[in-house]
């Protein structure tokens, strides 16, 4: 999609170097940042394989931000995995 066409009115919008794909990009980073499922993104984004849908709505700097500010606050609980709590078990039972 890098015709003369697209070259034309690129220029006459003033647009710069912006290319199709960059329209893609933001596109998919858009639906991504408003929770769109991921299939839905590939469907309106005409994507056969997972991977490039990924590829055209990775994630921004504030996703796994938020993510991680998830983590940051110990809430008190108690948590500990199946593998510790078997470790945990034996070293209580000496077996």
């Amino acid at each position: 999609m890098n015709n003369t066409a697209w070259q034309n009115a690129r220029k006459k919008a003033g647009l710069g170097d912006l290319q199709v794909h960059d329209l893609r990009h933001t596109a998919g980073m858009r639906l991504r940042d408003a929770a769109v499922p991921e299939s839905t993104i590939a469907d309106i984004l005409w994507h056969s394989r997972q991977s490039i849908t990924l590829h055209y709505s990775v994630a921004q700097i504030v996703e796994p931000h938020a993510a991680l500010e998830k983590i940051e606050d110990d809430t008190g609980r108690w948590n500990k995995s199946l593998a510790m709590l078997s470790v945990n078990k034996r070293g209580e039972t000496g077996t």
